[in-house]
């Protein structure tokens, strides 16, 4: 077996052991008070990390009410494009299965190009508007061998609009 495809595994193994934890153990993600803004950043790296970011969502907005919006924002948004980059890299280390298996059809050569002109801004929407898919976005860019550093400005971008707006609305209602 290559290497490329027992790193793909086990990243995938992480990944899902790292979504059943947030099941099993909720509590270690609930309070976030004690743990202050370094708790924002571990649950939404951690929420980054796993399939389901929900926990990211509810701490920009609980954060927003005991800290300042924008270092809220910057705690999550940090947090949560660290997490995400691990979706990239596991469309980059498995891109050469991909292109060897898809790159005779010709939608796929048409999504490509359009991904490389306009993913960008497909990148931008998906890390600013919740999204429970957006990991995927990380896998069709990194098979599409997007930029690693343009891939993590867009969505810390996105993020941190995002987790912007959660927590004024936290420090505003809540």
């Amino acid at each position: 077996m290559k290497k490329e495809k027992i790193f793909s595994i086990l990243i995938i193994i992480f990944s899902i052991g790292l979504t059943l934890a947030i099941f099993i153990f909720p509590d270690i993600f609930r309070d976030h008070k004690k743990w202050g803004i370094i708790g924002i950043f571990i649950t939404n790296f951690i929420s980054g990390l796993s399939f389901f970011p929900a926990p990211a969502f509810l701490t920009a907005v609980i954060g927003g009410s005991i800290y300042p919006p924008v270092l809220v924002a910057l705690a999550s948004s940090l947090g949560s494009t660290l997490g995400d980059m691990l979706y990239l890299i596991l469309g980059i280390s498995g891109r050469k299965v991909a292109k060897k298996n898809l790159e005779k059809n010709k939608w796929f050569i048409r999504i490509e190009a359009n991904f490389q002109k306009y993913g960008g801004w497909i990148l931008f929407a998906g890390a600013f508007i919740p999204n429970p898919m957006f990991d995927s976005f990380g896998l069709i860019a990194g098979i599409f061998n997007f930029s690693v550093l343009r891939f993590f400005v867009i969505i810390l971008t996105g993020r941190f609009l995002r987790y912007f707006v959660l927590a004024q609305l936290g420090a505003k209602f809540y």
